[in-house]
Formats: C-alpha cells, structure tokens, sequence
C-alpha cells in the first residue's frame, strides 16, 4: 500500500475519542478502559479499520482494540468512526513491534 501524507491527520487522531493515547497506562487492565469485562480481540496492522469496525458493529459484546503504525493510515479509521457510537472499539498507533509493552 502506498502511504501519502494526509493534512491534519496528527490532530485528528489526537482528538479522537477512539484513540488510545497513552497504552501503557493500560496494560493488563483494558477492561478499565472499556469499563466492562467482555473478551478484547485485537487486530494489528488493521489498515484503515474495515474489518475491526465491521466486527465491533456486528459484535457488541465483544471489545476490539486495532493497531496500527500509521498516521496516514489509522487517521482513515478515525473518518470512518465520527459518526458512529461505537463503545466496544479502541485504536492505538503504534508500531506492534512494541506490543510488549503495552
């Protein structure tokens, strides 16, 4: 996939309420964030999020967390998310190498 830079996507992303900005603090505790204890699937290098929104609209009781490396990318995920309500679904940028830690 090509990559092209998309204007204002660090913004975006940073004001998302999708986005989780600071993982570590969450680790090994994401039922917190989701304040519930349903299973968490996760999906690294989600792209721009088509499959992980579909699943968490099809999938209430269950929480999804995508990762992804890119700005350019996840910032397209973030697009599709404005408008829905979605409370199972959370996104982090980062690159997986780093999964450990978070």
């Amino acid at each position: 996939m090509r990559l092209k830079n998309v204007k204002g996507a660090k913004e975006k992303i940073k004001s998302s309420r999708y986005i989780i900005s600071n993982p570590v603090e969450y680790k090994n505790r994401y039922n917190k964030l989701f304040n519930n204890d349903n299973p968490i699937r996760i999906e690294i290098g989600m792209g721009k999020g088509d499959f992980i929104v579909e699943n968490a609209i099809k999938n209430p009781n269950i929480n999804f967390i995508g990762i992804e490396k890119y700005d350019s990318v996840i910032v397209r995920a973030v697009e599709k998310l404005e408008n829905l309500e979605l409370n199972n679904l959370k996104l982090i940028r980062m690159d997986a190498l780093m999964i450990d830690e978070v």
